[in-house]
């Protein structure tokens, strides 16, 4: 993140965090000046969260003896237990209370220094607390690490020059998705699509959106959404934003950065207090809520991309969606897929006519995959 707080760089193998991580870091530098040696942390859903178990540290990187940030580090990480009323703050939860611990921004570092306190309240309330505080200090130094980098940059390149890079990769992230914009024919696109239920009899739980585009802009409107609901299938904001850059990112025909500029050209209108824009207290795991018809996402590699029958349904459903391009990536989440796996999925869309977008590469397949989950999103 540039010294303002855009972000320059994130990965972007998890796309429910392209929208949310900036507004963490933002939330974290409103409510805090953030000085040399402080680190902030914060999981609050509805201050650019996820869910409550992904915590967010945000840092700020001084140059030398400059007063003001020069850039900020920032990462999130999954922890396993947060507290909540069932093991793994999974629950099938109706207020956001039954979750875990919601923390709004803390100074979990000051001046150096860890903050004890802040500390022994946030492992009070797990039930793993040696697990939870190596990976807090995991977070933490590896925060360090992104310092020293970008200060190793400066010393080699010259401020100006990375300040100078900075802002053109933004831009640069900005004309791909215009470009990719004015390619498509200008008008209004609807779609409608629904949750079954929100596993305490509501449902069916409709999604409606409608994007307009104009002028290399896009202005995405889920007005006429379902209003939240009792169950923990509420998205807030920050999760349908992330979904609504990762469906724009998919549609460039070359890899978009994944940066503030990608935002740009975006417009979204979440109605609050909806399915897709969740106010407190509603309960809060939504990393399922958002879908559209113009996006699948098959992140069970044993059912989907592993076998010849899983491939065959993914091919037809791209057929009957019209769908001519796929993009597929591996991340660890606990499945077994290995390099076979991931190439024999990318050969099997080509071979079958469809156009291959941000797909593993030769390196990619080169590297130790035990433990990696394949997903394919697919758009046209």
């Amino acid at each position: 993140f540039d010294g303002i707080g855009q972000v320059v760089a994130m990965g972007d193998h998890m796309p429910f965090h392209l929208g949310s991580m900036p507004m963490s870091v933002a939330a974290a530098l409103q409510a805090f000046h953030l000085g040399r040696g402080d680190i902030a942390m914060l999981n609050d859903p509805y201050a650019g969260g996820t869910h409550l178990p992904d915590v967010t540290l945000v840092m700020p990187i001084f140059i030398r003896s400059e007063r003001r940030p020069f850039a900020f580090a920032a990462n999130r990480a999954h922890h396993a237990d947060i507290g909540g009323m069932a093991p793994g703050s999974m629950a099938l939860a109706t207020e956001i209370y039954q979750e875990g611990f919601r923390l709004p921004p803390v100074k979990i570092v000051a001046g150096g220094k860890p903050a004890r306190d802040v500390f022994e309240l946030f492992l009070a309330n797990t039930r793993i607390p040696e697990e939870l505080e190596g990976d807090l200090r995991a977070q933490i130094a590896a925060l360090a690490v992104g310092s020293e980098r970008l200060r190793a940059l400066v010393a080699t390149s010259g401020r100006r020059a990375v300040a100078s890079a900075m802002d053109a990769l933004k831009d640069y992230a900005d004309r791909l998705l215009r470009a990719t914009l004015r390619a498509l024919k200008p008008g209004v696109y609807r779609a409608e699509d629904c949750l079954d239920d929100d596993g305490f009899g509501t449902g069916p739980i409709p999604i409606k959106v409608a994007i307009e585009i104009r002028n290399g802009r896009a202005l995405v409107d889920f007005t006429g959404s379902a209003p939240q609901v009792r169950g923990s299938v509420n998205a807030n904001y920050a999760i349908t934003l992330s979904a609504t850059f990762y469906v724009m990112k998919c549609l460039a025909a070359e890899a978009v950065p994944a940066n503030e500029g990608l935002m740009r050209p975006i417009k979204l209108i979440a109605p609050p207090g909806s399915i897709v824009n969740a106010l407190p207290p509603a309960a809060a795991r939504p990393l399922a809520a958002v879908d559209w018809e113009t996006l699948f996402t098959a992140q069970d590699v044993r059912d989907h991309l592993a076998t010849d029958e899983g491939r065959a349904q993914a091919l037809e459903f791209c057929r009957r969606m019209g769908i001519s391009k796929v993009y597929v990536e591996a991340f660890r989440d606990g499945y077994q897929a290995d390099a076979e796996t991931l190439k024999t999925a990318r050969d099997y869309f080509l071979k079958n006519g469809l156009k291959v977008s941000g797909c593993v590469t030769t390196t990619d397949l080169g590297k130790p995959s035990t433990g990696w989950n394949v997903a394919a999103c697919y758009t046209n």
